[in-house]
């Protein structure tokens, strides 16, 4: 009697022994399917995030709808075409690109650009280099006495932080950022398979403009909106890999890869304050296009041309005669909050709010004060004289030292030898 109960006992034993193991394998297959599952989910979330921020802002009421010929123009501003110095002084004269008139003002080195750095970068010199610190110090100033804040920005950001304000194209091949190799996070990407290509977001790039890392600098903050509207001014220098097709329009410096810019950055508590800080930066580029006695148009641009980001934007426009057209030297977006919610920026709660509605994201606005390589071309082109010579815009001639641009050579052979290449 007393040995089967001894038995008996350890076959329970046995038994929960066994039981005990089975469950341990059981737990430890669920910990491994657990984890499988979280990364597929977390792979599902990455591949959705990745198609959802694809989405472009919506449309402002006001916009026109169609590609850019639908553009409708708003404003002119400036002096009648026929008024420009050229026309006045020889109605029959053929006016020089600026390509012609910098080169024979010796203003601008293409091949020295080239070799040092590849298509698209150049020197600037003389008159020029001296018309790119004038336009920088004229805008800020400007900016700032409309009572924007001047910021020195970094010009090297994250990647995530360049997507985040709308420069995510959906083929990363076709980006307009340069990545910084030395800081690459990721493996370098290739195009020699169709795979998907993602970059690690904490790659750094090259600013495109200086509205990204002005935006950038609120990542995550949630700002008293007794402090808003935020109006910002900065300097800096704009990449851009422009990697389409090449064209008339890439001739000389309309369109390259470097470029000083004078970028204007707002943020605002909400629409209704957006509105009227979209007007603050139309008075800020209107100003300084008045300065500079340029004739300008001002274009609503219809919903093909708005971007990913802006849900309503502004072109102007400047008669650039060499060119045969208007080239656009500034523009103007309000992005309402698809910058802010990309960025966790985010506004406190206005008084009555519900208090358990979430806290409401801000509103970004960004307008260019200068561009500084299409305001020289405006200027040579717009201010050209019969002989070749340039009028320097009023304003600027504390900075530049002469009213007027001459050639630096006085024959045709003192010429011989200057081209860098």
């Amino acid at each position: 009697m007393v040995v089967k109960q001894k038995r008996s006992a350890v076959r329970k034993q046995a038994n929960a022994e066994s039981r005990i193991e089975a469950l341990r394998q059981e737990g430890a297959a669920l910990k491994q399917s657990s984890k499988a599952l979280a990364v597929e989910v977390a792979e599902l979330e990455a591949a959705l995030y990745a198609e959802a921020v694809h989405v472009p802002n919506d449309t402002h009421p006001s916009v026109p709808v169609g590609p850019e010929d639908c553009a409708v123009e708003i404003a002119q501003l400036g002096p009648n075409l026929d008024d420009l110095p050229l026309r006045k002084a020889d109605p029959a004269a053929t006016p020089r690109d600026h390509v012609s008139l910098a080169t024979y003002l010796d203003l601008v080195d293409l091949p020295a650009g080239a070799k040092v750095a590849g298509s698209s970068f150049y020197f600037l010199k003389r008159a020029a280099a001296l018309l790119e610190l004038a336009l920088t110090q004229l805008a800020v100033r400007t900016a700032v006495q409309h009572g924007f804040v001047p910021v020195s920005p970094p010009d090297i950001v994250r990647r995530s932080v360049s997507a985040a304000c709308g420069f995510q194209p959906r083929d990363p091949r076709q980006t307009q950022n340069y990545t910084v190799l030395h800081h690459l996070v990721a493996p370098t990407m290739t195009s020699e398979t169709n795979g998907v290509l993602t970059p690690d977001p904490n790659d750094l790039v090259l600013a495109a403009t200086a509205e990204v890392p002005l935006a950038g600098m609120y990542a995550g903050a949630t700002i008293p909106r007794a402090a808003l509207p935020l109006k910002m001014v900065a300097f800096g220098h704009a990449f851009r890999a422009e990697s389409g097709a090449r064209g008339a329009d890439t001739r000389g410096l309309y369109r390259v890869h470097q470029f000083s810019k004078v970028e204007l950055f707002a943020l605002a508590a909400d629409a209704e304050q957006a509105g009227s800080v979209y007007d603050a930066l139309a008075a800020v580029q209107r100003d300084i296009i008045k300065q500079l006695g340029l004739a300008v148009r001002v274009l609503q641009m219809p919903t093909q041309e708005l971007g990913a980001s802006a849900r309503r934007k502004i072109d102007m426009e400047a008669w650039m005669p060499g060119r045969g057209g208007w080239g656009e030297v500034s523009s103007m977006s309000d992005c309402g909050d698809y910058q802010a919610r990309r960025l966790g920026i985010r506004v406190t709660k206005a008084a009555g709010e519900v208090e358990d509605a979430p806290t409401p994201f801000a509103h970004t606005l960004n307008g260019t004060a200068a561009a500084v390589p299409r305001l020289i071309v405006a200027i040579l082109e717009q201010n050209q004289l019969p002989d070749g010579s340039v009028v320097v815009p009023e304003v600027l001639r504390p900075w530049i030292g002469t009213d007027v641009i001459r050639c630096p050579f006085e024959e045709p052979a003192a010429r011989t030898g200057r081209e860098s290449s």
